[in-house]
C-alpha cells in the first residue's frame, strides 16, 4: 500500500468508485475522480529521509536534528514537568511541505513516553511555549543513551495539522537516524537537553532530520 497518511480504507474506497463509474459509462466522472484521488495521494505523501553516512567520531557525544524545519527559539534554564528542570529548549517549526518524519537524534532508548492534552498550539504563534508546553496536546518522549544521558522530545499538536503518530515505546531501542513516527502536516518539535550539552546551531537555522548537528557534550 502506498506510503500515505490517507487510510487504506479511503483509497482503496475511492478506487473502486472509479472504476464503477468507468465500467458504467461514467467516463468524465470516473476521470475526474482518478484525477483527484491521484491529487489527494500526491498531497497526503509520506516523504522518507535518505541519509549520508557520517563517520563514527561524528556520531559520539553528538545530537542530530530529530526533524526537518526551521529553528525559531533556543533558550536557557527551562524546566518541563515531565523532563526536569535547567534545561536547554530547542523550539524547531515544521511546515507540512517539509515533514518527513521524526527520527531519533542518537541510538538510545525510550525511558518514557507521556501523553499531553491541552489545546493546540499554532506553529508561527509567537505565543512563549517554555511553560504552556505542559499543556499543549502532543506526546513527551525521554531518551537515554548507553552512557546514561537523557533528552526530551516533546511533539505539539498544531491547530492545522494531526495527531502525532509515534511507533515506540518505553523499553524500545533504536539507532540514530531510525525513525520513530510521522506528525502529519507537521507542527512544532521542543527539544530539551541537559546543561552538560553544547548547543551547535542558532536562531533561524534550517535543519534537516538525522543530518544537522544540534548539540554536543562538553569536554569535562
Amino acid at each position: 500500500m502506498l506510503n500515505n497518511y490517507l487510510s487504506k480504507k479511503v483509497i482503496v474506497s475511492a478506487g473502486i468508485l472509479s472504476f464503477l463509474f468507468f465500467f458504467f459509462g461514467f467516463f468524465l466522472i470516473s476521470f475526474f475522480g482518478t484525477a483527484m484521488l491521484a491529487l489527494l495521494l500526491l498531497a497526503f505523501r509520506k516523504n522518507r529521509v535518505l541519509f549520508r553516512e557520517n563517520p563514527p567520531t561524528l556520531s559520539e557525544g553528538v545530537l542530530y536534528s530529530p526533524v526537518n524545519g526551521r529553528v525559531a527559539e533556543i533558550r536557557n534554564s527551562c524546566k518541563h514537568k515531565t523532563f526536569g528542570e535547567e534545561l536547554t529548549l530547542i523550539k524547531i517549526i515544521i511546515p507540512p511541505w517539509k515533514e518527513m518524519g521524526v527520527y531519533l537524534p542518537f541510538s538510545s532508548e525510550v525511558r518514557d513516553l507521556v501523553v499531553e492534552n491541552g489545546k493546540p498550539y499554532f506553529r508561527w504563534s509567537k505565543q512563549n511555549v517554555i511553560e504552556e508546553s505542559v499543556a499543549t496536546p502532543g506526546l513527551s518522549i525521554c531518551l537515554a543513551s548507553p552512557e546514561g544521558e537523557q533528552i526530551g522530545l516533546h511533539i505539539m499538536r498544531c491547530v492545522f495539522g494531526g495527531w502525532p503518530e509515534i511507533a515506540v515505546m518505553p523499553g524500545d531501542r533504536g539507532k540514530r537516524q531510525v525513525n520513530i513516527g510521522h506528525i502529519p502536516f507537521g507542527g512544532t518539535l521542543l527539544l530539551y537537553l541537559p546543561p552538560n550539552y553544547e548547543i551547535l546551531i542558532s536562531e533561524g537555522d534550517d535543519v534537516l532530520a538525522g543530518e544537522t548537528l544540534v548539540a554536543g557534550l562538553k569536554e569535562k
